[in-house]
């Protein structure tokens, strides 16, 4: 009796889970360059906050960070053509 109340809870358990990472993956489906950009400077914003000497940083990150350090190579079209638009504040 008490092995199939637990073979129940695991099963529950995974199809819980299955659920979660299903519904990550429909809302990581809408996630553009934008909001990336927020979670990653958010990261860097809490990493520098810690107590830590080493990090270890993913690629995509570091990829990121060359738009910064290099914005005429890294750049794409549509960013290239949006800060090649003029300002509405601008002066002419």
């Amino acid at each position: 009796m008490n092995a199939e109340g637990s073979r129940q809870a695991a099963i529950l358990n995974a199809e819980g889970f299955a659920l979660a990472l299903d519904r990550i993956f429909q809302t990581a489906r809408t996630v553009d360059d934008n909001t990336m950009a927020l979670q990653y400077l958010d990261t860097m914003k809490e990493l520098a906050a810690g107590e830590s000497t080493k990090w270890i940083i993913p690629m995509e990150l570091t990829q990121f960070l060359q738009r910064f350090a290099s914005p005429d190579d890294a750049r794409t079209d549509v960013t290239r053509q949006r800060a090649q638009r003029p300002r509405p504040d601008a002066p002419p």
